[in-house]
């Protein structure tokens, strides 16, 4: 979906495109979630019992579900402006 696609879409359902917006918050969040159990309890060798880092893999998975996070909630703040310039315009 294009740009401009998606702001014909916010402008004829802002409710609706809100919510696929937290939708992508809520992935992003799932994301982070995976991505922390992976860093905290992943794969170790059976004997180590060094008290080194945790593994890379799952930190960047975390670093890749806020990056989603931060993604979701950028496009539902442009949502909630949009949404406010038509309502004071008397449009909704």
């Amino acid at each position: 979906m294009s740009v401009t696609e998606w702001l014909r879409q916010l402008r004829k359902n802002p409710r609706g495109t809100l919510e696929e917006d937290l939708w992508i918050v809520l992935g992003g969040v799932a994301i982070i979630l995976i991505g922390g159990v992976g860093a905290v309890a992943g794969f170790h060798a059976r004997g180590d019992n060094s008290t080194s880092s945790s593994p890379v893999l799952g930190t960047i998975v975390a670093v890749v579900g806020l990056i989603v996070v931060v993604f979701g909630l950028g496009l539902a703040i442009v949502n909630v402006a949009m949404w406010l310039r038509n309502r004071r315009r008397g449009r909704d």
